[in-house]
């Protein structure tokens, strides 16, 4: 019975490894999104209108790239604003695009004084929606709740004491559950210590805190000991999202002594920024053989001041000795960062980290899973479990569809853009786009494999997301694992190698009338946006100071043997300003111009410049 024991933790850590110890494909990036229509204006706009927005922070929270595409409303926008408000309520505006707005599209940062910590916050926590107003709609035409764009994040602590009646026991446990964004697959991680026997069954009920309810998920069929871990197909449970958006879903473990259940926990949303992991000896270096396990959940506050943590482990060889945060990704031995010693009360670690042990490194560290766990005994001194901390949020990227990006290119009216995000484990891709000004309805839309500037095979067939409209339209979906087209690693390498596009074809344009790469993050927070080479002027290297700027900037070229032909661009490639400099040193004068991210073109040489 032992050595089938280890047989099966080793298998069941297999299965997992890949949600927590595979970080790669995530930066420190955090990516926001809303789906913009008139269901969702305050009172409800009956109109064909609908747009995209993406708003990416930057691992420094200095800069938020907003790129917005909208189509099929009534007129002109009039004004385009950030509100402070929650779904279902008007707010007052925080934060005016109205200036940024080129052809019913936005391309724009927000940054200094207007990118507080009060708008992050909120938009974390789902308080912040995009109106975008028209002649027809003052208030508002089509409006999105932004929402970080990430798998849906819940924790259960386990005891007696919630039991119906209370049972008393020693026992605890810790369970973490991540519902796909799509809501049709929950994976959970369930880790309990201290029964008074061996578990003889574990479900998913539904019921309000207090109250007993009947089984809505069978979790036993994955117990393994004092762990339970898998993952459950919920899309034919009726009700199952939103009961568990409303806080009545609860774990419940039994054993033969408490058949009715001897410790049970409520299941509780994470609306902060959710990290967890899973505790093995597999993951020590070099690996520790072991039959402990556990489980972990870290909670980074809105405002980025305060993390706390809850740590469930069993099976030990002995006494915890010492817990500490370290960092180095998977595979690798790093120093400690955060000491959680002081927080060990028997196999439970809990507590809040804050002040100054809260640093920006920690914080990208942990965005871009760096940031490991190690849980110390005597007997493994150097650690005997320890779990690669990975965040919940998605990998965010962006696509900006234009027919000049067709091959060959074509000169066509169309435009449109949108978003793709992909989850932890890479077998979830969400997709919004939106398109307008085309030439009649669109006959396909895919998305290919190739590098820009190069044609390839269709990967993912989205045709049939599509309505069908005349000559705009949008398409809202997801790229799943279980698809006759899967989503899988080898995809999201392709995704992650920016060589994916989407291509929109129509009856003028069989071939493709707009076509856009699909790239990571934003092209704000791209130090090129793909501007063609003019001339060989390698020699030709320039810094651009200062920058950020409120008005004038300085070129300062390393070498300059003849006059040059420098241009200011704008976030849509148009050019804004053009001037010959034959001097190491000359200005441009941005003042009269709206903030926002431009570039500096020099020859081949380029520079990203923000105008506050």
């Amino acid at each position: 019975m032992k050595n089938f024991y280890k047989i099966a933790i080793t298998a069941l850590f297999a299965v997992t490894t890949s949600a927590f110890s595979f970080a790669a494909h995530l930066g420190d990036q955090l990516t926001f999104s809303a789906r913009m229509n008139g269901i969702q204006e305050v009172p409800t706009v009956t109109t064909t209108g609908q747009g995209v927005a993406t708003m990416v922070l930057n691992g420094t929270r200095d800069t938020l790239c907003v790129t917005i595409y909208t189509a099929g409303l009534t007129e002109p926008i009039t004004g385009l604003h950030l509100h402070d408000g929650e779904a279902g309520t008007n707010g007052g505006v925080v934060v005016n695009l109205s200036n940024n707005i080129i052809n019913g599209n936005v391309k724009t940062i927000v940054t200094g004084a207007d990118l507080t910590t009060g708008l992050i916050s909120d938009m974390i926590e789902g308080n912040i929606y995009v109106n975008a107003h028209t002649a027809s709609f003052p208030d508002g035409e089509i409006r999105g709740q932004v929402k970080l764009e990430t798998d849906l994040p819940y924790r259960a602590t386990l005891d007696g004491l919630q039991e119906v009646p209370l049972v008393l026991t020693n026992a605890t446990g810790l369970g973490v559950f991540n519902l796909s964004l799509d809501k049709q697959n929950l994976m959970y991680w369930v880790t309990v210590e201290g029964l008074s026997g061996p578990i003889t069954g574990a479900h998913l009920h539904m019921g309000s805190a207090g109250t007993n309810g009947g089984v809505v998920v069978d979790l036993s069929p994955n117990i393994m000991g004092n762990s339970i871990v898998g993952m459950a197909d919920v899309s034919a449970v009726a009700g199952f999202s939103s009961d568990l958006e409303a806080g009545d879903i609860y774990v419940n473990i039994h054993t033969a002594n408490n058949p009715d259940g001897e410790i049970r926990g409520q299941l509780g949303y994470d609306d902060q920024v959710a990290f967890d992991g899973v505790l093995s000896g597999m993951q020590e270096v070099p690996a520790v053989t072991t039959n402990a396990t556990g489980v972990s959940h870290f909670s980074l506050s809105s405002d980025f001041s305060e993390i706390e943590y809850e740590v469930q482990v069993e099976g030990l060889s002995g006494p915890i000795s010492g817990a500490h945060l370290h960092n180095a990704e998977a595979g690798a031995n790093g120093p400690v960062v955060v000491d959680l010693s002081g927080d060990i009360n028997g196999n439970v670690i809990s507590g809040t980290i804050s002040g100054a042990a809260v640093t920006e490194s920690l914080i990208i560290e942990m965005l871009e899973g760096n940031i490991y766990l190690n849980v110390h005994t005597a007997a493994n001194m150097d650690g005997e479990i320890r779990a690669q901390i990975n965040r919940v949020a998605r990998e965010g990227y962006s696509v900006n569809l234009s027919g000049e990006q067709e091959v060959p290119s074509i000169s066509v009216p169309a435009n449109g853009g949108g978003i793709v995000t992909i989850s932890r484990n890479r077998d979830n891709a969400h997709v919004m786009l939106v398109v307008k000004d085309l030439s009649g309805p669109i006959t396909a839309a895919h998305i290919h494999n190739a590098v820009a500037g190069m044609n390839g095979g269709v990967e993912f067939n989205l045709s049939s997301w599509f309505a069908g409209m005349e000559d705009y339209d949008g398409a809202y979906g997801y790229l799943t694992a279980s698809a006759a087209t899967p989503m899988n690693a080898a995809a999201e390498t392709k995704f992650r190698n920016e060589e994916m596009y989407v291509n929109v074809h129509t009856a003028d344009n069989p071939d493709g009338e707009v076509r856009g790469q699909i790239i990571r993050g934003s092209e704000c927070m791209q130090e090129t946006l793909g501007l063609e080479d003019e001339n060989e002027l390698n020699e030709n290297q320039f810094t651009a100071y200062p920058n950020p700027t409120n008005g004038i900037i300085t070129l300062s070229f390393d070498d300059l043997n003849s006059n040059t032909e420098v241009q200011l661009l704008d976030m849509y490639g148009k050019v804004v300003n053009t001037t010959e400099v034959n001097s190491k040193n000359t200005t441009f004068d941005l003042t009269n111009l709206p903030k926002g991210v431009y570039m500096v073109k020099a020859g081949n040489q380029t520079a990203r410049i923000i105008k506050k």
